[in-house]
């Protein structure tokens, strides 16, 4: 569809906007341009449809010469095209003008009335016959409501009861297929919705794993950190440790033995309490939400048992080293 035809549809429902706002000029300026615009591209399925409604408008406002004009110039292009669904409204839309030409009272001679009912029931027939064969049943209901208005201004009221129950049936039968319809399009719509949710939800849950797998791995990753802080730590401390020993062996005095062996407590006390610090620390900095204070008051009763322990090896030491 190319920018034109665009722009002859959009023509063509704004016109019908304005009908529907009781502004029949603007209403005819817009359909008319639409069937300009469409006369020239040759679309004689958009030109029957703007000729049809521009009929409508005369209609409406009881210009029925002019209306039966652009009824059978659009019904002409229908006939051309054999576009049936075209036919079936048309004919519809003459019989409909002609009972509004009878409900205006335009034609005043009982045999001229008789004529034109007859005409109702010829164009209903033939509009009929088209919409049972296309299976257009709002088509039918429409005209078996005109054929009943036309059998009641003939006097035939047994005629138009039929009718009427019958057009009343088949708009009943239409609104039921329309509610069925809907509602399975409503199913299908939360079928679909549920899916897409299904599918959020899955790309969810799988986000979230993904994300609980990056912590696990940065976890581990930080654990083998601390492992390797480990070794290191326990590196340095037998190194210290190896070197007092060396001093020791070289020192003779017993006073300078005892400072070194304090020393060297001292230290591996400082060790050994940031060695538990680091290996505690990733087990309460979610639960502490990295609170120093809680980390001070957790590591102060780790100290509190540490301390104790620090002096029995310290004295230990003592004895072995200044033996």
């Amino acid at each position: 569809m190319n920018l034109e035809e665009i722009t002859a549809k959009d023509l063509y429902i704004i016109g019908q906007i304005y009908m529907f706002e009781n502004d029949s000029v603007n209403s005819l300026y817009c359909e008319f341009q639409s069937a300009k615009i469409n006369e020239e591209l040759g679309n004689d399925l958009s030109l029957s449809a703007d000729y049809g409604y521009i009929a409508n408008i005369y209609a409406s406002c009881h210009d029925y010469k002019r209306a039966f004009d652009y009824y059978f110039k659009a019904l002409k292009i229908c006939n051309k095209s054999k576009d049936e669904f075209g036919q079936a409204y048309i004919y519809g839309d003459i019989a409909n003008t002609y009972i509004h030409i009878i409900s205006d009272s335009i034609i005043k001679s009982k045999k001229g009335k008789i004529s034109i009912l007859n005409k109702v029931l010829k164009y209903t027939d033939t509009s009929i016959s088209i919409g049972i064969k296309i299976h257009e049943s709002s088509s039918v209901a429409i005209d078996l409501e005109t054929r009943s208005k036309a059998q009641v201004f003939l006097g035939n009221y047994k005629e138009a009861l039929k009718n009427y129950m019958q057009s009343v049936a088949l708009k009943d039968s239409i609104f039921n297929a329309e509610n069925v319809k809907q509602i399975v399009q409503i199913q299908d719509n939360y079928n679909y919705e549920k899916k897409q949710d299904s599918i959020s939800a899955e790309n969810e849950k799988q986000k979230i794993l993904a994300e609980r797998k990056a912590e696990l791995d940065e976890k581990q990753k930080n654990n083998w950190i601390y492992i390797q802080d480990v070794l290191v730590t326990i590196g340095i401390i037998g190194s210290i440790i190896f070197t007092f020993w060396l001093r020791r062996k070289k020192a003779k005095n017993p006073d300078r033995r005892k400072k070194i062996v304090i020393n060297l407590g001292l230290i591996s006390f400082l060790f050994f309490f940031e060695l538990i610090y680091l290996l505690i620390h990733q087990y309460f900095e979610h639960r502490t939400h990295d609170s120093p204070i809680l980390m001070i008051l957790i590591m102060a009763f780790v100290a509190y048992f540490l301390i104790p322990v620090h002096h029995e090896i310290e004295k230990w030491i003592k004895e072995k080293f200044t033996e």
